[in-house]
């Protein structure tokens, strides 16, 4: 039977180095989605222009708010302090149409009702922000990887000793 081959010299270090590389990086990947979040509320209430498809900002945003059910970053609050277009033609609305539920999720889906939902009835409104709808949905995947980093790296350290 043949034995294992002995640990070369460093390699210790080099498995607690990976240890402490994981332990100190947590902290910042957690201070990025505080910084994302906070980022991405300011430029939305910078440049979004609301239902203006010409905007590259603004339809790409329209178009997250549909496919996601969600509104703003935060939830249909974000865009209180948002004027309204110099040229609307619509009566002072907070809640942009994108924000408005739909029978499909899609831009040709129908409206529940668009009147109430622009009038201010919450029924009608997709309330959740859509940073969390989106981190909820790759939270899944976040989680694997984790503890696929987790698990490569206990194999790693308990070659070592």
């Amino acid at each position: 039977m043949k034995e294992p081959p002995a640990p070369t010299e460093g390699s210790f270090g080099k498995g607690l180095g990976k240890v402490l590389a994981i332990a100190f990086t947590f902290p910042a990947v957690c201070a990025v989605f505080q910084l994302t979040r906070e980022f991405f509320t300011k430029e939305l209430k910078k440049h979004y222009q609301r239902n203006n498809d010409t905007d590259v900002f603004s339809a790409t945003w329209n178009s997250v708010m549909i496919t996601f059910a969600c509104c703003g970053v935060n939830g249909p609050e974000d865009f209180e302090a948002i004027p309204h277009l110099p040229y609307s033609l619509e009566k002072a609305v907070v809640t942009p149409e994108a924000c408005c539920q739909r029978e499909l999720q899609s831009r040709e889906g129908m409206f529940v009702n668009r009147e109430a939902c622009l009038s201010g009835n919450e029924r009608f409104q997709n309330r959740q922000g859509c940073y969390t709808v989106i981190l909820n949905s790759f939270e899944t995947y976040v989680y694997l990887a984790g503890a696929l980093a987790i698990g490569v790296l206990a194999i790693e350290v308990l070659t070592v000793v």
